[in-house]
């Protein structure tokens, strides 16, 4: 004799379903959720991270008769969020931390702290915007263009212990007046 029961559903709507389903509605904390064949139902989000649902989304749904729950995204075009308080701090301990991005990365903090003991740059195109520029370099400043342009709309100002201008060809100086000494 044994002590083990087996329990039967007594009705197809008791059937646990586990597969696909459409988002149609978004709610804080739940979404209302098409199943293939089936009418709609609200489920609970239970993801492991945070992911913010849009209509038209494919999510996994497990449920029954008793409640209706997304475990996973199958197909999503919403945002994952990750959202902590307090600091943060990631950190590989023996490699590299590396960030890709199809269209891409963004930083926006009133503050960015960067600190390397060698930092390489290399792209097509450098664009910077700013109130300010404040430069400090201990060593020597080298810098190899094909050509320079500056523009500077109000007074420009150079200060050397020692100055040297140096050309292949001409050297022009277009002024009103031109102070030497």
């Amino acid at each position: 004799m044994s002590n083990v029961a087996l329990i039967q559903p007594t009705s197809e709507a008791e059937q646990p379903y586990l597969g696909p389903a459409r988002v149609r509605q978004v709610q804080p904390h739940q979404v209302l959720v098409q199943r293939p064949g089936e009418e709609c139902a609200w489920a609970r989000l239970a993801l492991a991270f945070c992911y913010e649902p849009q209509i038209d989304d494919e999510v996994l749904v497990i449920g029954n008769d008793q409640g209706t729950f997304v475990i996973g995204v199958l197909q999503g075009s919403g945002t994952a969020r990750l959202t902590f308080p307090g600091d943060v701090e990631l950190r590989s301990t023996t490699g590299r931390v590396r960030v890709a991005a199809a269209k891409g990365v963004e930083l926006d903090a009133p503050e960015v702290n960067l600190q390397a003991k060698r930092i390489r740059m290399l792209a097509g195109k450098l664009t910077e915007r700013l109130g300010t520029l404040y430069q400090t370099v201990t060593e020597t400043l080298n810098l190899r263009a094909g050509a320079t342009h500056t523009m500077v709309e109000g007074t420009a100002y150079t200060q050397a212990k020692r100055s040297t201008l140096l050309t292949r060809d001409e050297v022009t100086i277009n002024g009103k007046s031109i102070n030497l000494g």
